[in-house]
């Protein structure tokens, strides 16, 4: 394999892995081609209709709204703007299935009222805002308080139809570790949390 082979593999690999949302359906993912959406916070500096134009006019197949501080959707604006920015995603024949969320906790602000625009949208998954360990101390404390919340999570999400989902990053943030990930999640519905 010459060099232009191998960073060209290699690249398709890293964007693979770092996709937010795949969706093979029920066909084999021989059989259906991949459904690639593009995170929002890369076309920021567009409006809603432009991002959701630009989306399409590269060629995917859908958007995950940034719906937090300095996202594309503010926390405090969800009710009026997301709906908005859902439309012109749609309005393009995109999918507007996932947001990328700054909710880890169901008592934070705003977090009922993006769950509940969420639901109303039609949006299905959310991608959770990270935990953090304390500069010092004990690890399991936090790491049961963390369950706890994501416990909460869960047992809302059963009763909304909705799927939270936490991205597991390198660092040294909670869930750099698959296995706090799986302490976390392990015995809640798969249906409404899960590890991206």
């Amino acid at each position: 394999m010459n060099r232009r082979s191998f960073l060209e593999n290699m690249t398709t690999a890293g964007v693979a892995a770092s996709l937010p949302f795949v969706s093979t359906g029920s066909l084999s993912s021989a059989e259906q081609p991949l459904k690639v959406h593009i995170f929002s916070k890369h076309l920021q500096f567009l409006d809603y209709s432009e991002m959701a134009e630009m989306a399409a006019e590269i060629g995917f197949d859908g958007v995950e709204l940034t719906v937090r501080p300095k996202g594309h959707v503010l926390p405090e604006n969800v009710r009026t703007d997301l709906p908005r920015a859902v439309k012109a995603v749609r309005d393009q024949g995109l999918k507007a299935s996932q947001v990328a969320s700054d909710i880890n906790d169901l008592q934070a602000d705003h977090s009922q009222a993006v769950l509940e625009t969420l639901v109303d949208q039609g949006v299905e998954m959310y991608r959770m805002r990270y935990y953090r360990y304390p500069d010092a101390g004990d690890l399991v404390e936090p790491l049961l308080s963390f369950r706890e919340k994501a416990t909460e999570l869960s047992d809302y999400n059963q009763k909304a139809g909705l799927c939270a989902i936490y991205q597991n990053h390198a660092g040294t943030l909670f869930g750099s570790s698959m296995w706090e990930i799986r302490q976390m999640c392990e015995g809640l519905p798969t249906q409404t949390i899960g590890c991206q």
